[in-house]
Formats: C-alpha cells, structure tokens, sequence
C-alpha cells in the first residue's frame, strides 16, 4: 500500500506539476498569439494609414500649389499692367500698378506651404522678393528722373542704375522660374 500510496501521490504530484506546466505554457502561448495580434494589426494599421497620409500630403500639396498658380498669374497680370504703365509714362499710374503688383508679391509671401514644399515656397518668396526690390527701385527712380525740379538726381546715373534694377528684376524672374522647374520635377 505504500507504494501505492507513494505513486498515487507522485502521479498526483506529476499531473499537478504537468498540469502547471501546462498552464504556463498557454499562457506564453496566449500571451505570443496576442503579441503576435497586436503586432499585426498595428502593421495593418500603419499600412492602412500610409496611403491616407500620402493622401492628405497630396491633398495639401495639391491645394498650396492650386493657391500658388492663382497668385503668380495674378501677379503676372498686375506685372503686364505695370508694364503699360511705364509705358503710357504716368508716375500716378506706374504707382498704383506697381502697388498692385507688389500686393501679389505679399500675398504669395504669405502663403503657408505643406512641410513637402516649404523649400520650394522659399525659392517663391527669395523671386518675389527681388522682384519686389526691383519694383520699388524702379518707381523711386521713375520719380527722380521725371521729377524736373529734382537737380539732386545726377542723370547720367540713369543708364546704370536702370541696369541694376533690370538685372535684379531678371534674377527675381529667373528665381521664379527655378522654383517652378524645382516644383515640376519634385
């Protein structure tokens, strides 16, 4: 009887102890399966964001670049209206254009640009700015040399200083172009 009694007991005791093991053992299971769940569907969820991000970054893109485009033609209307007033040669006139122009120039300064296109906004703004400088140079200057009564003007400086207000016009146009070659090929 009491080596029955012994391997009831250690039967007993090995089945506990199986029993035990057992248990543990689905609980790391358990415990795997859920990490493995999570695991999937947090990639499952990245995966599902990702084109919905893109999407929205598209979305922003698509629409400070729809902006953009409406305020550089608008800017280059004001800028062609400018131009037939320095034609027509009425300071007035050439004055008001160019406030128009330069009121297109701070609207795309101001602009805000996704994250995606914050460098390009900056080539935007470095074209606008000269341009900017350009114009107000070139009003300051029209009103020097068409105001008569103004002798602290000395005229003969006209050839180079029309010259440097054309070449930073130039640069200003030209960095416009460059950003949008930079915005065309992303």
């Amino acid at each position: 009887m009491r080596y029955d009694s012994w391997y009831a007991i250690t039967t007993i005791e090995s089945v506990r102890y199986m029993k035990e093991a057992f248990q543990k053992a689905n609980k790391r299971r358990l415990s795997m399966i859920g990490l493995l769940a999570l695991v999937c569907a947090l990639s499952i969820s990245v995966y599902a964001c990702a084109p919905n991000e893109q999407a929205q970054s598209q979305k922003e893109n698509r629409a400070y670049m729809s902006q953009l485009n409406t305020e550089m033609d608008g800017l280059k209307e004001r800028l062609t209206e400018f131009d037939t007033a320095v034609e027509q040669g009425n300071i007035i006139t050439i004055k008001t254009k160019a406030g128009s122009a330069l009121k297109s120039i701070e609207a795309i300064e101001a602009l805000t640009p996704p994250d995606s296109l914050k460098n390009i906004h900056k080539q935007y703004v470095a074209g606008c700015t000269d341009l900017e400088s350009a114009l107000t140079a070139y009003v300051d200057l029209y009103a020097k040399v068409s105001d008569q009564s103004d002798e602290s003007y000395n005229r003969e400086d006209y050839p180079n200083d029309i010259k440097e207000i054309q070449d930073l016009y130039n640069k200003g146009i030209q960095e416009l172009k460059d950003a949008d070659s930079a915005a065309i090929n992303g």
